[in-house]
């Protein structure tokens, strides 16, 4: 009886996760990393055919006003995203604006999501910041 108990808060526990999980999906997560080599950020879970959302707000010393970015999809969390599931080729993003990045991860049926991020001029340990999410919530300029 006690360990049928233990069962039942566990199963309640992976589901209120992945219920979590999934009301975050539309919230922008804030990132910083390195622009080089298209450097990605970790992947979430892309719920619909919307554009990925992609704020670039600062840089170390405002080095790098403008950026290369690509959208990633995966449709398995254990896979590496590479280059093989890359969803666009690159767009240049400017620092202080907001973005529509087009892509056709969900389309493919890829339900994971990543951007990465290349600078032309990258120097090591300076890095960029801003929000992202895999789904757009609202209407935003597209990156070309």
């Amino acid at each position: 009886l006690v360990l049928m108990g233990v069962i039942a808060c566990l199963s309640c526990s992976v589901i209120t996760n992945a219920e979590t999980r999934s009301s975050q999906d539309t919230e922008f997560n804030h990132f910083s990393i390195s622009p080089s080599d298209y450097n990605k950020l970790g992947y979430r879970k892309k719920d619909n055919s919307t554009p990925v959302y992609l704020y670039y707000q600062s840089a170390t010393n405002n080095r790098f006003e403008h950026i290369f970015v690509r959208a990633y999809g995966t449709g398995d969390a254990n896979l590496t995203l590479n280059g093989n599931a890359k969803s666009v080729d690159h767009v240049t993003c400017s620092m202080g604006h907001k973005y529509a990045i087009r892509s056709n991860i969900h389309e493919f049926g890829h339900g994971l999501a990543t951007l990465g991020f290349l600078s032309a001029n990258y120097i090591e340990s300076q890095k960029i910041s801003g929000y992202w999410s895999p789904d757009s919530v609202g209407t935003y300029p597209y990156a070309y």
